[in-house]
């Protein structure tokens, strides 16, 4: 067994599927970094097969429900989850996939989905490929594969609070990169799970910013951002995070292209190279520093492309 399922805990809190597919995802590095004189904790989820942290999320999701005999798929995706499903998929030889992608996709995303395709996993552009997806998977009865209204999809981020349990009982407060939510929820409920208190703070940007700025009201809102992973307008997810940034005293933040570029150059004098997106919880930690708010030992998820 491999990937997320060596983790012991995910076993002794969760219900484990009948199969267990993974590419060797988890058990990703941490690492400390100064950034203006502070110790950093960076959970670097860029170390993943696929290069962020979807993997953890899409190898629990269709391992249960390939256990329940299903195995047609369907995902719509700003490229990073459909990334990992696709490759998830292409190990078997018996499960199908179609991949729901908006015209506006990142070109290097857009690459690597095209190496995935193959007679068992399709790819379909749509300048509404959400809605589309949806349609389509209750029309063919086909398991649509959306995080961000699917409570399976919350198991597999759940692995990260478990590797970082040491770290996070001397921590006052992790940052974690948000799009619809469902990966800091995943990460609340497993810190949940051990018992542990840490506050959740989130980070979303001045273009998609519907959880954020219920808490941060200082931006001005944007048509683009440079972080182009978090695309999640609707974010059916809000009201539990809001309560749960409240429960763990955490906050939220919009994050700014300036913010952003900040945060690439305090990294790179770190001697690291992370995406725009990855970077989005450094960013918070300025931005909370400026708001001269002390969090003496944060951990950054570094969430992956």
């Amino acid at each position: 067994m491999a990937g997320i399922w060596d983790n012991p805990k995910l076993e002794k809190y969760n219900k484990i599927p009948a199969q267990q597919f993974s590419l060797g995802e988890g058990n990703t590095p941490l690492c400390c970094l100064k950034v203006e004189g502070q110790r950093i904790w960076f959970k670097d989820e860029n170390a993943n097969p696929t290069g962020s942290f979807k993997d953890r999320c899409l190898a629990y999701q269709i391992s249960y429900y390939y256990s329940l005999g299903k195995k047609e798929f369907v995902i719509s995706s700003s490229g990073n989850a459909a990334i990992s499903a696709g490759s998830i998929v292409k190990l078997l030889s018996d499960a199908t996939l179609d991949i729901f992608f908006s015209h506006n996709i990142n070109p290097k995303k857009l690459d690597k989905l095209l190496n995935l395709k193959n007679k068992r996993i399709h790819l379909i552009q749509d300048f509404k490929a959400k809605s589309a997806a949806i349609v389509f998977a209750k029309k063919e009865n086909k398991i649509n594969l959306r995080a961000s209204s699917d409570s399976i999809a919350l198991i597999g981020y759940k692995t990260i609070a478990y590797e970082l349990a040491i770290k996070a009982k001397n921590s006052d407060g992790i940052f974690i990169p948000t799009s619809s939510g469902t990966a800091a929820l995943g990460i609340a409920l497993g810190f949940k799970d051990l018992g542990i208190d840490i506050p959740i703070f989130i980070c979303q940007t001045t273009k998609i910013n519907s959880i954020a700025r219920e808490f941060d009201s200082d931006f001005h809102p944007t048509k683009t951002s440079l972080a182009d992973a978090i695309v999640d307008r609707v974010a059916h997810r809000k009201l539990q995070l809001i309560e749960l940034i409240k429960e763990t005293n955490g906050d939220a933040f919009v994050i700014s292209d300036e913010e952003l570029i900040l945060a690439r150059e305090k990294m790179l004098e770190g001697g690291k190279n992370f995406s725009y997106n990855s970077l989005l919880g450094l960013a918070g930690l300025l931005k909370s520093k400026q708001q001269n708010k002390k969090i003496l030992f944060p951990i950054i998820l570094a969430s992956g492309l």
